[in-house]
Order: C-alpha cells, then structure tokens, then sequence
C-alpha cells in the first residue's frame, strides 16, 4: 500500500512509526518490520538531484557525525516539542515549496529537492536514533543485563538494512557519508554476548553486502577490524568474513578481492597461526562460542584462490611461506599444506587463471625451492685455514680450549619446510593436467611442460614420500605427451620406478603414505608399459612386474592396480616363462574369489590371454579348467565359469570352435539338468545357443546326432528330458531351417508325450520319478511349442499331418494334466494350432460337411489323405476344448501367462462356434431366461450350484490312463476340481463317434454362461483374488468386439451380467483396477450395442437382480419361521465356518506355525 501513496502522505505513515519506535516498547517488533516494510516500498525518483548533489557543498555537517554527538531524549514532553518543531518546519518546507512552484521553477525538481531535504533533515535523523539509542542494559554491569534490552536490540537491527536500502535510493554522496556510521552500528552489535544478537547482526551484515554489491566488501572488513579487535571477538571476526565470502561468490569477478587481499590474509592467518588457533583448543571457548567451534579460514583461502587475479598470487602464497619458514611445528607445517591444497582446489575453479599463467607459477615454485631439498645445492662449512708459516707460533703458556664432543654439532635449519611448496607446486601440475586443461597436440603445452621433466626426475629421489608420490602422479600424466626431454631421460625414470617399488613395496611396507606412493608408481608404470612405444622393459624388469602383480591380486586394497598392469602388460605381448604360472592363478581367482569385481577382471585378464598369446597344447588344459570347474561347489563359481566359457565362444574364430565344440557341447548340455540354480541353467542355455550359432552346419549335425541319441534312449527320463531342452535350443538356432530335423524329431516327441506311458500312481509312491516324468513331459511340450512358433509353416502341412494330429490328440488330454507347467504348455500349443486357422475356414468346412450325407468312414494308415486335426468331428473338439479351456481357469494354481493363454484360445473358439451355430442365438436366449435366471441376479447361493469344486479328499495323483476302449484323460483327478460345467459334458469318444450320437449341443451362449458361472463363483469364494475375473472380462470384451453393433443384441444380457457387478461392488475387498476394467469394457458394450438398446438391458439388469435379492431375503425370512432348526443349523454352520477362517488366518500369521500341505498339491509345481 505504501508504494503506492504520495509523499505526504508516505511521509506520514513513516514518520508515525518512527516516532513509535522510541516512545513506546510494546509491539515494537510488529513495528519496526511496519517500518522496514514502508522503507522497502520508497519509490520516488531522486535521480535528478545526483549532479546538483555532487557540484554544491553540503551545508551542514554529517547527519549522522551530529547524531552520535547528541545525547537521547528520554523525557517524553520534549519528545513532544521535537514533534511540534518538525511539523512546523515541514509547514515552512511546504511553503517554501509552493512559492517555488508558483514564482515559476520546475515543478518535479523542486518536489525531489523537497524530498530529499526531508529524508535528510528529518527521516535519516530518526532512523539513525532509533539504530543507535542506547538501551540501559548498555550503562549496567554485563552481568546485571535485562534480558528484554537484548530483544530490544535484535528487533532494531533490520532498521539498519532499511536504512542502507533507503541510501542508496539517494544521491551517491549521501550513501557515501552516511554508510559509516551504520556499518560501524551493526559490527558494533556484534561484540555483543548474545548469539541471537551475532546471528541477527551478521545475516543482516550480509544482506547489506548483498545490497551493496562486492565494493563495498573492504569497507565492510575494515569497519569489523576496526570493532572486533580482542577476546572471544576475533573469532567472531573470522566466523563474519567467511559468511561474507560466501555470501558474494554469485557475484564475485576475478580480481574483486584484490584491494582487501593483504587485510584478508591476515585475518585468516591469525586464526589458523596466531593465538586464535591455541585458543580453538580450549574446551571452555569452544563449548560457549559458536564461532570458535571450527574454523573456517581454510574455505575462506579456497574462496579467495577462486577469485584472485594473476598479479595477486604471490601475494596470496608469500604469507604462507614465511610462516613455513619462521616455524618448526609439523602441526603448523600441516595446516599449511591443507591450506595450500584449499587453494588449489580454488585456482583450478578460478576462470582469470590460463593453463600457462598456472604452469609458470608451478614452474616458479618448484625451481625455488627444489634444490634446497634434493641436495644440489648445500652450504658449504668454513675449513679453518692452514697456518701460516711466517707467522710466529703461538705461545706454549696458553692453555688450550676444551675440547668438544666429536662430529658435526647439529643445527636447525631454516628450510625444513621447503619440501610443502615444491608439493603445493606439483599438486598444482597435476591438477592442471588432470582437469585436462593442458593438450598434446597444442605445441605451447609442450614447450611450457618439457622443463619439468628434470625437475620430475630429480623429485623420484627426493626423501620425501609425498613430493616422489606426486612426481610420480605427474609422471603418469606426462607419458602421454611426446616430449622431448622425456624420451632422452625415460630409461632413467623407469629405472627410478624400479628402484622405488623395491624400496616401498615389500611386504608389510606399503602402509599410510607408502601405500599411496606404490599405487601410484604400479598406475605410472601401467602408462609406461602401454602407452609408451618408445621404450619396452626388459625381461628382467618384466619378471619383477609379474611378481609385484602377483602379490598386489592377493590383496584386496591393490587388486585394480594389478589388474590394470597385468592388462598392459598383455597388450604389449611380452613373453616370460613366469607368464603361464600367473595366469593359472588368475585363472584358480576367477573361480573363487567372492568379489564380483575381481571375478569380472580376472576372466577380462585371462580371455585376453587365451586370445593374444600362441598357446598351443597349454589352451587345451586352460579350457578343461573351466570346463571342470562347471561343477563347481559354489554359485558364483559356476556363473564366473560359464561367463568365461561364453566369453570363449564369442571370441574364439569359428575352426577353432569347431575344433572344441563336442568337447564343450556335452558338459554343457549335462548342466542343464543336473544345476540346482535356475540362473546358472539359464547362463548355460545361452552358452549353448551362442556355441551352436558360432559353429558350422556340419558341426551342428554331429551335435544334434548326439541328441537325437539321448533322445532315443526311453529307459532313461533324464537323458529324453535333456534332449528336449537341447532340441529347443536347437530351435531357437535354426529356426526355419530345422524342419528338416522333424522326420526324425515329431515320432521321438510322440512317444513322450503319449498319455498311455503316464500311469496312475497311488499317493505314497509319489517320489522322484513322477517328478522327473513331470519335467520330462513340460520339456517336451516346450520343444514342440518353439517348433511350432519357429516352423508355423508345418502346423497345416501334409507331410507331418498324420504325427501332428497324434500329437493334437496327446496334448488334448494333456490340457487338464495335475502340473500347471504343463497346462501352460498344452494351451500354448493349442495357441500355435488356433493361429494358423481362421475362424471362416473351419465354418466354410463345417458347413460342406452339413450339406453331405453323413456317414461313417473308417480312415486306414495308408491313405494318402490325412484330415486336419479340427476338420476332424468339428464339433465335439470344440465342445470338449471349451470345456478344458474353462477347467484350466477354475484352477487354484492359475497365474497371469496361463490365464492370458486360455483366453486367447477362448476367444478363437468363441468365434468358431458363433459363426458355426448363428441360429441358436435366439432359442438359447429364451432357454436362458426361463432355466437360467440367477444368472442375472447375483444371487451368491445360487452361483456355486454347477460350477465345479474341488474333490473333498483325494488320495493319490491320477495319472493318464489307457485310451482303449474309448476313455480318455480322468478330468476328475485334478486338485481344483474338474468336473464338467453340466450335465451334457462328453466323457470323451473315439474317432468313430459323430456329434450327432453324443447330441451335444455348442452354442455362444452355453459358452457365456460357463464363463459367467466362473466369474461369479470366484467373486463367492475369493473376492481377494480377481485373476479370474478378469480374465472372463476381457474375455467378454473380446466376444463383444468379435460380435459387432449387429450381432451384439442376444448376447447383451449375459456380456454385461458379470461387468455390472463389479462396477456395482461396493465391498472393501473391491479391486480398483479389475472395477476400472469393468468400467472400460461397459463403456465398450455401450458403443457397441447402441445407447438405447444398452439403456434397455442395463435397466432390465439391475431390476430383474434387486427383484431376485428381496424375493431371496423374503424366502430366507419365511424359511427361519417354517423351519427354525435348519435355520439354526445354517447360522451355526455359517458362524463356524467364520470361526474356522479367522483361525486360519491367525495361524498363517504365525512364524513357528508350518502350513500342511496336501500330498495332492505337491504334483502342481510353480
């Protein structure tokens, strides 16, 4: 609201809150932010009194200079005559100001004169008192101090950041001489016991510099010197000049801090080398001060390195040096080298800086002081002279000196510390190269690096392990430039490496500094091997190397290094006897370390071995290994050997694949059954693809001899079973081209998954062997379902029809096997067969067989002729395929895959019969309505009358039987029940039984009531469970889609039945994304069948199930008052029925509680 009043009445509002602040304390913290708030919002233009406010004198004093000279009124009637005074002065302003205007000056000139003699004569005045006036706290002792004059003077500092804010909205010579004595306020509020106060005062400090800007920081630092000068106040100092710092970072140009740097310096240095560093040691300054806990000035240093100038730099090092030179504390001498590694960090980051300013000052540093401590150059002690033989000889009556203890007397010396800034310069070496910064191909780079080779060199023998660990850094970095001094000098600096590993490297003696020194000469001496092609090392050096690797591999803390040289060491081909002995042991390591890590480098080590080195008969024996260690006890063992074994086969040429493929093949394929892990037979399965594809055809065919072998071997499950699973793989390789192996594969196949070779088996001699029968028989399935995707061709052709329709037969009676594995399988071979027909193919066919005369024909071996599998008694296969397909659903064990699959099948066979039966629509319908009516009630009683339930006891597994005599597949056997949907469900028949004797009757709609049942039983039984429900959705929705608007209008009634209950479900137990389901797919019948016939049904719907409801509950209620007994026996029945679920809820809840398990479950494997 404030910026937008004129100023007379902007002036009012300020001038009454500035008049509150020093008459009354109450709510003075809503008042001074009232204040802060008006200042912010000042939004007169003054800028046309800049030039008159430079050129002309000022009259009067310093405003501020007078206000510090004026004692405070504390007596409020004089308060009174001030304010009486100043509206009598502001009425002559006024006046003044309008003669102005009326005697013809210019109007906006004269007003921005009128207001900043306001400000200054009256604002600026006030708002100074309220910042400066003393509070009473301030006369006391510091002990007797009120608490409420601390809140006083924390409310008042944010007036100074209004204060500076409203300045520099005036002329800049104002700013200038009124910025003191506010700077000078808040600094001095720092000195103050309170932290709150020191927290308010420096953040309010750092928003003045952030108003500012960054000129005004040395102004900043030399008021807080000037007032922070002693005692627990220093630390405050330090504490405020780092948050400043960090405060102007977003802001700060290169060369900003210059004109402060010195002043700077010596702040930070005090508090890291002066009595503030032994002070931060005391316990008792530490626990009372904030300031003093940590020290910041090491950042500080970083942040002043970030934005020093190139001029400035020795003015940034030299302070640091001579404290290295006047102290001999290894503390102090630590602290320097954080700082200087601080300030490295910070010259990296500082944009000013070139790579060739940097190189010029490293070069600088290291030349001065490198000498003095590698020996070079040493002062040489005064011999005294020899007499002088013309000299008289000294009197024998003078006594002797006393003699002294022998040797040199020991003296300190002034360079001890020489060696922390020739590693400040190093570090700044490397640095810039690592930030790649320099290039090699920039011939400046090059001519600036090749002076540091010498020094590199004579750094190697220096005694200090840190100035040799980053010569050796710089090294590494080094080789990669052609330079010119390093190619005269690198037999010398391999030699020095050499000569430091046998110092440092030994055992027991890389530890601390040692350690990073040997690492980091193993890295130089990886670069040396590798990428220097100028130099080679000569076996003696080579032998040396592979016994350091050797050790380093054992040791977790220095495998990668190892690693990385024995890498290098490969790809130069070098040649020693000791070569094959590392190797085995890289071998014997990939197996069995536990490391992931070290496992994956050991194979990429070795496979480049067995790939660049001229083996011979020794590639034999390092293939057997692995091959053996397949066997390997542990997991991880086994991957590692079947990734390198993969590895192998991707990398090894074709004759030499071919040459091992039998040798590999046979391990391999035994690995498949025999491995208890599922991911080592699934590595193993990709082993043997990837070595079948590598090899040639030739190969291939012996291969697959040797399973066809296994194959043909019937008295042995597992070796049938791992030919199985080697034919698919075969599959998965050959693809198309593996139709010419079916001739003799389909009879094979046959003969497995015949249901005659499955005999029953009673409950106790369940074992083993029916479980290996049970793999056996799902290995077969799969093959002949990847057959089948890969050669589709010869699902429908002649040559192979006669052993498919057996095998159509066989998988049938598979479809309800007691193993869901195998369910799966069976309804994904029917998935292939359903995929190579059309739906108007089996009708045109079904049709031309209606319009014949129907007789019996009996089919002998040798026709020539063979009918396809579904034009065979076309309708009974439907019948009995929908059956089964519906039965696969009602198990407890269905998941997702075999679910999707079944309704996919479904779907096919849903169409067929629609088109097959297009007039039944109508009569099923009515037969529907008056037979079938609970359909459409959601009656929950009468949903479960012929849906099929699980067997009460089952005491043994039912295995199939002979189809002699016409039986077929025993449906009852399975532990989800199996029974048929209805009474007219066909037991099975022979090939001589037509569909007119059976008197089946396959309508859409006998279909859509079996699904409804299925849908409705399991929303009865498991509403948690929806798997099944929304299988028959999306099977509804499929029909739907199949139907058309057209042929949509008979089969309305029971497609939306089952959709609308779950849309209507109200119940906890509803799942959101099977009601979004249903939502979606009445959306699709609705678009479908038309809004007005859908309008019609959906009403018929709910009314005809609200009417079956009440018509329930009046049955119910009439049945308890006839006959109270059984109405008693059923709530009895019903509340320990709920007793019985909550105790079994209870007991799978239980961790010591072991669930029992059925002997009949243990045959349904997941």
């Amino acid at each position: 609201m404030a910026g937008c009043l004129p100023w007379k009445s902007f002036l009012s509002l300020l001038l009454y809150y500035l008049n509150r602040l020093t008459q009354r304390l109450e709510g003075q913290k809503t008042n001074i932010k009232l204040i802060v708030a008006v200042l912010d919002a000042f939004h007169f233009d003054l800028s046309v009194l800049d030039a008159k406010s430079e050129n002309s004198p000022q009259e009067n004093e310093d405003i501020l200079q007078e206000e510090e000279e004026e004692k405070p009124e504390e007596e409020e009637p004089e308060e009174e005559v001030e304010e009486t005074m100043e509206e009598e002065e502001m009425e002559e302003e006024e006046e003044d100001d309008a003669v102005a205007i009326e005697t013809g000056e210019d109007k906006q000139k004269a007003e921005a004169e009128m207001i900043f003699q306001t400000l200054t004569d009256v604002v600026l005045p006030k708002l100074h008192r309220g910042l400066t006036q003393k509070v009473k706290s301030e006369e006391a002792h510091k002990k007797a101090r009120l608490h409420a004059d601390s809140e006083e003077e924390l409310l008042r500092v944010p007036v100074a950041l209004a204060t500076v804010k409203l300045l520099q909205k005036l002329p800049g010579k104002v700013l200038r001489n009124n910025l003191q004595g506010v700077l000078l306020k808040v600094c001095s509020l720092l000195k103050s016991r309170s932290e709150d106060i020191r927290e308010t005062s420096r953040s309010t400090l750092v928003k003045i510099l952030t108003s500012l800007g960054p000129a005004f920081f040395p102004q900043i630092l030399r008021d807080l010197r000037h007032c922070l000068t002693k005692g627990y106040q220093v630390h405050v100092l330090t504490y405020t000049t780092h948050a400043l710092l960090k405060s102007m970072e977003d802001r700060l140009e290169p060369g900003g801090l210059d004109r402060c740097i010195d002043s700077l310096v010596e702040v930070l240095n005090e508090e890291l080398f002066g009595k503030l560093a032994e002070e931060k040691e005391v316990e008792g300054i530490t626990s009372k001060l904030k300031e003093a806990k940590s020290s910041k000035s090491s950042d500080s240093y970083e942040t002043l390195a970030k934005f020093v100038s190139k001029t400035s730099l020795a003015r940034l090092v030299l302070p640091l040096k001579e404290v290295l030179e006047s102290t001999q504390s290894l503390k102090t001498s630590r602290k320097v080298q954080d700082v200087l590694s601080k300030i490295v960090s910070g010259l990296m980051r500082n944009p000013a800086l070139s790579p060739d300013v940097l190189l010029i000052f490293s070069h600088g540093l290291v030349t001065e002081s490198l000498p003095l401590i590698t020996g070079q150059v040493k002062a040489k002690l005064s011999a005294a002279p020899p007499p002088d033989p013309r000299l008289r000889p000294e009197s024998c009556l003078i006594l002797p000196p006393t003699p002294h203890r022998p040797g040199s007397k020991t003296h300190v010396s002034t360079k001890t510390n020489k060696h922390v800034l020739v590693e400040f310069g190093l570090q700044l070496l490397h640095h810039c190269m690592k930030r790649g910064h320099l290039s090699a191909g920039e011939v400046l780079h090059l001519q600036m690096l090749d002076p540091f080779v010498g020094q590199l060199y004579d750094c190697l023998k220096s005694k200090h392990v840190k100035i040799i660990t980053m010569a050796m850094r710089c090294l590494t970095w080094f080789l990669r430039f052609p330079l010119p001094s390093l190619k005269q000098k690198v037999a010398k600096v391999a030699g020095e490496m050499f000569l430091i590993l046998k110092k440092y490297g030994g055992a027991g003696g890389s530890k601390g500094e040692n350690f990073d020194l040997v690492v980091t000469c193993f890295k130089a001496l990886t670069v040396l091997v590798k990428d220097v092609k100028y130099h080679s090392i000569d076996q003696d050096q080579l032998r040396v190397l592979l016994q350091y690797a050797e050790q380093d591999i054992m040791d977790y803390t220095r495998q990668a290094t190892a690693f990385s040289l024995l890498k290098a060491i490969l790809s130069r081909k070098l040649v020693v006897p000791e070569m094959h002995d590392v190797m085995g042991r890289i071998a014997e390591l990939s197996i069995k370390s536990e490391l992931d890590n070290v496992r994956v480098q050991c194979r990429q080590v070795f496979g480049k071995f067995l790939i660049d080195y001229p083996l011979g008969k020794k590639l034999h024996r390092h293939l057997e290994f692995y091959v053996r260690q397949l066997s390997y006890a542990v997991e991880a063992g086994r991957e590692s050997a079947l990734e390198m074994i993969a590895t192998v086969f991707s990398s090894f040429p074709q004759t030499l694949l071919e040459e091992y493929a039998a040798f590999f093949f046979v391990p391999l394929a035994s690995r498949l059954i025999n491995d208890d892990s599922a991911k080592c037979r699934k590595l193993t399965a990709l082993a043997v693809k990837s070595l079948l594809g590598k090899v040639g055809i030739p190969t291939r065919d012996s291969l697959f001899t040797i399973t066809a072998q296994w194959l043909q071997d019937d008295g042995k499950i597992l070796h049938q079973r791992l030919a199985a699973q080697l034919c698919s793989l075969f599959v998965e390789v050959e693809k198309l081209q593996f139709e010419r192996r079916l001739p003799g594969v389909l009879p094979q196949m046959l003969e497995v998954v015949d249901p005659d070779r499955y005999e029953s088996m009673p409950a106790e001699e369940m074992s083993q062997q029916l479980r290996q029968e049970d793999h056996l028989l799902y290995s077969a399935l799969s093959c002949l379902v990847k057959v089948l995707q890969e050669c589709a061709i010869v699902v429908r052709g002649v040559e192979h029809r006669r052993d498919l329709n057996a095998v159509w037969e066989s998988v049938q009676r598979h479809l309800l096997h007691p193993h869901a594995w195998v369910r799966l399988a069976s309804a994904q071979l029917f998935g292939c067969l359903f995929a190579a027909w059309q739906p108007e193919e089996l009708v045109t066919m079904e049709t031309d067989d209606e319009t014949t005369p129907k007789k019996k024909k009996k089919k002998t071996v040798e026709e020539d002729n063979v009918v396809e599998y579904l034009r065979d008694n076309t309708m009974q296969k439907l019948r009995d395929l929908s059956a089964d397909f519906c039965t696969q659903l009602q198990s407890s064990y269905l998941d997702h895959d075999l679910a999707n699959q079944v309704i996919k099948n479904l779907v096919f066979l849903a169409k067929v019969i629609r088109q097959v039966t297009p007039g039944t629509a109508q009569t099923d319908d009515v037969t529907a309505q008056t037979d079938d009516v609970t359909d459409q009630s959601g009656d929950i009683t009468a949903q479960t009358d012929d849906v099929d339930e699980p067997p009460a006891k089952s005491n043994g597994r039912k295995r199939t039987k002979a189809a002699t005599g016409g039986k077929k597949y025993d449906r009852t056997g399975n532990a989800a029940g199996n029974t048929g949907f209805d009474d007219v469900r066909a037991t099975g028949s022979d090939e001589s039984t037509t569909v007119d004797d059976r008197r089946v009757t396959v309508s859409l709609m006998w279909l859509l009531r079996r699904m409804n049942r299925l849908a409705k039983f399991e929303a009865a039984t498991a509403p948690k469970e929806t798997i099944k429900r929304s299988s028959v959705i999306k099977f509804l929705a499929a029909v739907a889609m199949d139907l058309g608007t057209v042929g949509i209008g008979p089969y309305l009634t029971f497609l939306m039945t089952p959709v609308l209950r779950e849309v209507n479900n109200a119940t906890p137990q509803a799942d959101p994304e099977l009601k979004k389901l249903s939502q979606d797919v009445l959306e699709l019948l609705k678009t479908q069948a038309g809004v007005q016939l859908f309008s019609q049904v959906y009403s018929q719907v709910q009314q005809t199930g609200a009417a079956r409801k009440e018509a329930r509950k009046r049955r119910q209620a009439v049945e308890a008052v006839a006959d109270p007994k059984a109405h008693a026996k059923k709530r009895i029945a019903k509340n320990l029925a709920k007793q019985r679920a909550k105790k079994r809820k209870m007991e799978e809840k239980r961790p010591t509680k072991k669930k029992k398990i059925r002997l009949a479950d243990l045959a349904i494997l997941q």
